[in-house]
């Protein structure tokens, strides 16, 4: 019997992690233990990759699946892609869910303008006493 494709998989697991979101509402501690990370990917880290985003990588490994937040003008959501993975395979979905823009708005947004912020001078250590 043949392993499904993601592109067969895809809208089950997509539609699986939004009723497990939607059921966090805004507990930030489940949302913070649901996820393995937030982190910025940079225009080019993949092979036909032309725009950076934020990654909310929600697993890893085979399968693993992820939100991808494309931003514009440093904060402004432009639109949201779930990727299901699963070795040498792959599918996206472009998502518009309420429960996924407010997540971005209420919780991730902070983490993404830190991340993005210069950087700041370190203080001289002589200046702590």
């Amino acid at each position: 019997m043949k392993d499904k494709t993601c592109e067969e998989r895809i809208d089950a697991e997509l539609k699986r992690e939004l009723e497990t979101l939607k059921g966090y509402g805004n507990d930030f501690d489940a949302l913070d233990a649901h996820a393995l990370c937030f982190d910025y990917v940079e225009a080019g880290t993949f092979e036909d990759q032309d725009e950076p985003y934020f990654r909310w990588q929600i697993s890893w490994g085979g399968p693993s699946d992820e939100f991808r937040f494309f931003v514009q003008n440093g904060d402004e959501l432009e639109r949201v892609e779930y990727w299901f993975l699963d070795w040498f395979d792959g599918a996206c979905r472009k998502i518009d869910e309420e429960v996924i823009n407010d997540i971005w708005e209420s919780y991730l947004l902070t983490y993404a303008q830190d991340m993005m912020a210069p950087p700041t001078e370190p203080t001289p250590f002589w200046k702590f006493q």
